[in-house]
């Protein structure tokens, strides 16, 4: 049940969504479905979080922490009373075993919000062609309907329904979104008259996607490897391949590879963990790792897909500057103030995150973010302007100027300091020996002084999870050398294990 928890609540990460240009702020009332299904659903949320506060089961409820906390509308006021002590840390009292019906209520009011508003919810996110969104409100209604999870006859009824609104993604043209949610589907227990509905749709998906299915796969095998056909007797002397039998052999994987992204100019470099499995129904958390100055991006995903592929997560170190030319790093860094410096292409890096979710298996639950030096930029800006779209950020030895600061023409002057504490996870790492550390290029602050201002910022926008760490003796291109530290934190995140308030 825990998982429809996790699930559910991050729907409410598309409050906000990326703008086509990082220097205006999106604004969230108008990418969030209507208030008055929200309003039922967040409620909905809120209960089933009650008791699994009481509970004390935190690693069921972190991830609704920093999500309805930031909801700006009135009615999630009910959600943000409920979770506060959670995502602060301070649930209180004796942990209380929690009733199958009490559950079992929750569950059903779950359902039935989201069947109420599924329709409008769909119909918002395809007419804003944010397809993904779309599809993820489809699995998300699946799942609530999940065999087991009540009236089979109703799951029947919403079956036939989430069909009817995939195919609108199909008409849309948005495939790879139509394609997963449709197998989210197969998780409902239904006819067999509508069963078949679904695989025929399903079959005719896949017809379209032919092609692009064949280079995911080609993709997918450069990473991991895969097995070579016994070799042909006509072409290899008695048929023997190069350890001297005639079996298939295992042929290794480059461990990541270079791709573009569907919807957009930019590249990016991919890695997927060990034991990957694209037919696997359970998805991934994915750390996009976003490099700096004199950037070396083939670098940048070798230094985290070399020593950490066993650790679960899927890595992406996206092209940043790969359609921005005209404000390539460090040309642009010279002013520490403005919002054209350093602009990192954000409607590209939400497009691969886009296909990270719809051909790899990435769980935008579990969207990190995490930026070296001049990326680091994008990260704060990330933080600061766009903190929905993400689990948690880490900044490392991360420059603050740019469009981390000036998110909007106006700058952060103009940013509303919100009603309540937010409680979206930042941990910013720094090297104690970083030739930065007090002057960038002598031209701007150093690395210490830009990330005092940071946290100065956060604490001003009541940011209460943010904490700050110096690895002594390294520096500031030897960041791949707290990647465990930076891993093991996010493992708790993920758990609801990590820090709670840093800043009082």
């Amino acid at each position: 049940m825990g998982t429809l928890v996790r699930n559910a609540t991050v729907a409410l990460a598309f409050i906000w969504t990326f703008h086509a240009s990082v220097g205006v702020a999106a604004e969230p009332e108008n990418n969030q479905p209507p208030a008055q299904g929200l309003e039922v659903f967040v409620n909905a949320l809120a209960e089933k979080a009650a008791l699994y506060e009481k509970a004390g089961q935190r690693a069921e409820v972190c991830a609704m922490a920093g999500r309805a906390l930031f909801f700006k509308s009135d009615h999630a006021a009910a959600a943000k009373l409920r979770l506060d002590n959670v995502a602060a840390g301070n649930a209180p009292g004796k942990p209380q075993k929690i009733g199958p019906a009490d559950l079992k209520k929750a569950d059903t009011n779950i359902q039935q919000a989201l069947s109420n508003s599924i329709a409008t919810f769909v119909e918002e996110a395809v007419n804003a062609k944010r397809f993904s969104d779309a599809g993820y409100w489809i699995r998300l209604t699946a799942e609530a309907h999940a065999k087991g999870a009540g009236d089979t006859k109703q799951a029947e009824t919403v079956h036939k329904s989430l069909r009817g609104h995939i195919a609108k993604l199909v008409e849309g043209h948005a495939l790879w979104p139509a394609r997963s949610a449709l197998i989210s589907l197969a998780a409902m227990e239904v006819s067999a008259a509508e069963k078949k509905e679904r695989e025929k749709a399903l079959s005719d998906v896949n017809a379209q996607l032919k092609t692009d299915i064949e280079e995911r796969d080609t993709t997918i095998a450069t990473i991991m490897g895969g097995v070579s056909p016994p070799p042909e007797k006509s072409k290899n002397k008695g048929g023997k391949n190069k350890s001297g039998n005639d079996k298939p052999e295992k042929k290794p994987g480059k461990g990541y590879c270079e791709l573009k992204a569907s919807a957009h100019e930019m590249r990016y470099f991919l890695s997927l963990p060990e034991g990957f499995d694209a037919a696997n129904a359970a998805r991934y958390p994915v750390i996009v790792s976003v490099n700096g100055s004199g950037a070396d991006y083939e670098l940048e995903i070798k230094s985290w897909a070399g020593p950490h592929r066993g650790r679960g997560y899927i890595f992406v170190a996206p092209v940043t500057t790969s359609n921005t030319d005209k404000q390539q790093y460090p040309d642009a860094a010279g002013s520490s103030s403005g919002p054209k410096a350093l602009a990192f292409d954000v409607a590209g890096v939400q497009a691969v995150l886009d296909d990270i979710e719809d051909r790899f298996l990435g769980d935008r639950e579990r969207f990190f973010v995490s930026g070296f030096s001049g990326g680091g930029n994008f990260t704060y800006y990330s933080a600061l302007w766009n903190h929905q779209r993400w689990r948690a950020a880490v900044p490392r030895n991360p420059n603050y100027f740019g469009d981390a600061k000036y998110g909007d023409p106006y700058g952060l002057s103009k940013k509303a300091v919100p009603e309540t504490d937010i409680h979206f996870p930042v941990y910013i790492f720094t090297s104690g020996d970083d030739e930065h550390k007090e002057s960038t290029f002598g031209k701007t602050p150093g690395i210490e002084s830009q990330t005092q201002e940071a946290l100065r910022d956060f604490k001003k926008f009541r940011y209460v999870c943010v904490q700050r760490t110096e690895i002594p003796g390294l520096k500031h291109g030897q960041t791949h050398k707290y990647y465990d530290k930076i891993l093991e934190w996010l493992d708790a995140v993920q758990k609801g294990t990590h820090f709670s308030r840093s800043q009082k």
